[in-house]
């Protein structure tokens, strides 16, 4: 069900992502976030806040914290510590982005593999979906395919 509402793309570099299809924002994510957690935030999540009245700025779509720490690469790959903490979203407090040091990921990934090492959090991104994941090979380089 869900592989007909998301366009798949590959990069020039390799990167793998994709978008959901009939959202307004256009987010790419990693090939490895789960596509139910983009729809849910690409549809869902923005009619039970309009209903509850309460933040609407939660999840990938509407966050901009989710937006500016949950990007790696050019592609969303986590939810923010704040939507993790306070909107109950999965995830974890590790942040991609501040485990791959810029001179690796300026660097060919043919030679090097880098893999994350979960934290004590039942949804850490590294014991879930990111599990086994090269880091290496997430996202792009090239941030206009």
């Amino acid at each position: 069900m869900s592989a007909t509402l998301v366009n798949k793309y590959k990069t020039k570099q390799g990167g793998k992502y994709y978008t959901v299809k009939y959202q307004k924002e256009k987010i790419k994510y990693d090939r490895n976030f789960p596509i139910q957690w983009a729809m849910h935030d690409s549809f869902i999540e923005p009619n039970i806040t309009k209903c509850k009245k309460n933040n609407p700025y939660v999840g990938s779509t509407q966050c901009g914290n989710c937006m500016m720490y949950g990007t790696f690469r050019g592609v969303f790959v986590q939810y923010c510590t704040n939507c993790v903490d306070y909107s109950n979203k999965p995830g974890c407090h590790c942040n991609l982005q501040n485990l791959v040091p810029d001179e690796f990921v300026k660097t060919s990934t043919e030679t090097m593999k880098m893999y994350g090492y979960g934290c004590d959090r039942k949804k850490c991104i590294f014991r879930t979906y990111l599990c086994g994941v090269d880091l290496l090979t997430i996202g792009t380089n090239d941030f206009c395919d």
